[in-house]
């Protein structure tokens, strides 16, 4: 997969003063017909000891799914740094990882790259340009120049529609290209057609919806996060990515209509922490909610769940749920650091696992000149196995609440063989939360 550069207009100086947050999801069908979904989760901040400059990350995947829940699914890890020369003009230097995986197939043949690219940006008003230039470092063997060229239009011809593009040129030989034109709607929807040809994947048309997390009141974006733990004394896994976003329907006084789109991907253990970085599987949790201000400043939701396990390049079904409840909490998000003490509690029917009991619990203090700590113990069960968290964090910024935390982690998986009992040392994690709120 090519990412696309998000476009900055030139007179957009507060990319290099504050914090920046954003979200993207493209959903649709595509010309091998096929299902598609593509999240990207983009954070910047800016660099205090070097005035117009920032470091940025970006998390994204674009996952291609049979009727079957088979296809490819391409990882992106991007960082990097940028600094502005002038007003219309800044250099950009980022490394991108880039792995290619297959759900339930078996898959020998992983394809592994990191891109390191300069690029010049030349912004000016609705245009951004870029030329870049860059090696490939370790990753598959026969990929050694790349040179990468971007050319971004918003608000062309009408004023709803805005044009994306980039070209990479492997080897001074072969051509990858990626371009997308879309028509927005309300509230930061749009819809768009995308023609790609991505590494070693056939050229592709696509047809969707991206849903983004614009500036208010175009947006339906509610939340979104991401979080990385690394497990020291694990050998099976080391890391484990996960991230979602709440779309907020409908919002009326006394009453909401929520959606949370959620991921997990558990990375295997490779001969040290900086080796190979493959997945094992993707569990995805996808549910709505309709909910119901009650006394007591309590809120009550009535909740629709789907989960599934889909094993990464091994021959292996994938396994689902459906779950359908009742469930209360003390505030809004249960995620934000509000009440001193939080709850939510869910309890309903699994249509495959007999019953879905779930349990939150938070509480936190912010001691006078420090910034807020706090713990969460988290419990999801089923007849099929539990899900335990705990952990104790501390959070510190407003734009981006950072939080880094440490803990124990158990986490249940559906499908395939059953894992080998653990030592308690296995579950031990530390790592880092970003949240975002709209």
């Amino acid at each position: 997969m090519i990412i696309l550069a998000r476009p900055v207009l030139a007179q957009d100086v507060t990319l290099w003063v504050k914090p920046r947050a954003a979200l993207r999801a493209e959903f649709g069908i595509d010309s091998l017909q096929r299902k598609f979904y593509r999240p990207e989760f983009s954070f910047s901040w800016p660099v205090r000891l070097l005035r117009g400059s920032r470091v940025f990350a970006d998390l994204s995947y674009l996952e291609r799914i049979s009727g079957s829940l088979k296809g490819a699914i391409d990882f992106w890890l991007l960082a990097g740094f940028e600094t502005r020369v002038s007003d219309a003009v800044s250099f950009e230097a980022g490394l991108n990882h880039f792995c290619r995986h297959v759900t339930s197939t078996y898959n020998p043949d992983i394809l592994d790259l990191n891109e390191l690219v300069g690029r010049v940006w030349v912004r000016e008003g609705n245009l951004s340009m870029g030329l870049g230039f860059g090696p490939y470092l370790g990753g598959d063997p026969g990929f050694d120049e790349l040179m990468v060229v971007n050319f971004n239009l918003a608000r062309f011809i009408l004023p709803e529609l805005s044009l994306e593009s980039e070209l990479k040129w492997v080897n001074f030989d072969e051509i990858y290209y990626d371009a997308r034109l879309a028509v927005g709607l309300a509230k930061g929807v749009e819809i768009f057609l995308r023609t790609a040809h991505h590494y070693d994947y056939p050229p592709t048309t696509y047809i969707g919806a991206r849903l983004g997390s614009g500036e208010p009141p175009a947006r339906i974006v509610d939340t979104f996060n991401v979080e990385a733990g690394y497990y020291p004394y694990y050998d099976e896994h080391k890391l484990l990515f996960l991230g979602g976003f709440r779309l907020r329907l409908l919002d009326e006084p006394g009453r909401r209509f929520l959606v949370d789109v959620d991921f997990r991907t558990p990375i295997l253990a490779g001969t040290s922490l900086f080796a190979e970085s493959w997945p094992d599987r993707m569990l995805y949790a996808v549910g709505g909610q309709y909910e119901k201000s009650l006394s007591g400043g309590l809120f009550g939701a009535w909740y629709a769940r789907y989960d599934v396990d889909m094993p990464v390049d091994k021959a292996i079904r994938f396994r689902s749920s459906l779950a359908t409840g009742i469930l209360v909490r003390n505030q809004k998000d249960f995620n934000r650091l509000e009440k001193t003490l939080r709850f939510e509690v869910a309890a309903g029917y699994d249509f495959t696992f007999d019953y879905d009991l779930r349990l939150r619990l938070g509480a936190q203090a912010r001691p006078r000149g420090l910034f807020p700590l706090g713990a969460e113990f988290r419990v999801d069960a089923n007849s099929d196995g539990q899900t335990v968290e705990f952990k104790a964090f501390g959070a510190f910024g407003k734009a981006i609440e950072v939080r880094p935390f440490m803990g124990v982690r158990k986490v249940t998986y559906y499908a395939g063989p059953e894992p080998p009992s653990d030592h308690f040392s296995n579950w031990i994690t530390a790592g880092i939360s970003l949240y975002t709120w709209f």
